[in-house]
């Protein structure tokens, strides 16, 4: 899983609903298990695709969904 340090204002994740603390432990049914593997699942994703995010804040787990925008190089 991936700790999400911050999410920025306006963003993709913050429309998700994604907050700082979050662990991220899927991407679309792929399970994520380091900050390198999530980076290329969104890698190899398109901007504008839907993508499905499964969360764990605390005791909760959480399914949100996110439309990816435009990489920052």
């Amino acid at each position: 899983k991936v700790s999400i340090q911050g999410v920025g204002p306006g963003s993709p994740a913050e429309r998700a609903g994604m907050k700082a603390g979050d662990q991220v432990t899927r991407f679309n049914e792929e399970p994520v298990g380091s900050p390198q593997q999530l980076s290329d699942l969104i890698g190899s994703s398109l901007a504008g695709d839907r993508v499905t995010l499964q969360v764990a804040r605390g005791a909760e787990v959480l399914e949100l969904e996110a439309v990816l925008g435009e990489r920052k190089e």
